[in-house]
């Protein structure tokens, strides 16, 4: 099985979320963490709410949690999860046994990730504390500090 770029940032995400337990996470800040595109990082979450794995909040305090414990979201589910919403394969006709050989070995690759929770792998991750709703806001829309007066470089009183 080939696993695509798009798998492991699911797994990220599911890793970065879990290491907010008493928080949203928001599409921002997962984005911002894990250095990827925006509307590539919705994209890939959008799966994950619709596999199961994380619950979407909307409104003021609204983000991504997961949908259960980290304990019980298995990495080979995951990958089974965002790896069937590619397309089938084309071109197998005529290889039955080939495909009979790479369906025994998709299922013994996934048996071994199933070894492994979103929990194990979020170990390695630092939990993470709230940021002020201000810092987590991207810097071209925080508000500008005035400044007061006489505190301007250069100035003498």
């Amino acid at each position: 099985m080939l696993v695509v770029s798009r798998t492991f940032v699911a797994i990220n995400i599911l890793t970065y979320v879990s290491s907010c337990p008493d928080w949203t996470a928001t599409n921002h800040s997962i984005a911002e963490e894990l250095e990827i595109p925006h509307p590539y990082q919705r994209k890939i979450a959008h799966q994950l709410v619709q596999a199961g794995f994380l619950v979407g909040l909307r409104g003021r305090t609204g983000g991504l949690k997961l949908a259960r414990p980290p304990q019980e979201i298995r990495v080979g589910d995951v990958v089974t999860a965002i790896e069937e919403s590619r397309s089938p394969r084309a071109g197998t006709k005529g290889a039955y046994d080939l495909t009979v050989l790479m369906d025994d070995a998709n299922r013994k690759f996934i048996e071994i990730l199933n070894e492994h929770s979103v929990a194990d792998l979020a170990r390695a991750r630092p939990q993470k504390k709230r940021v002020s709703k201000e810092a987590a806001r991207p810097s071209w829309k925080r508000s500008a500090k005035p400044q007061q007066a006489g505190a301007q470089l250069g100035s003498k009183r």
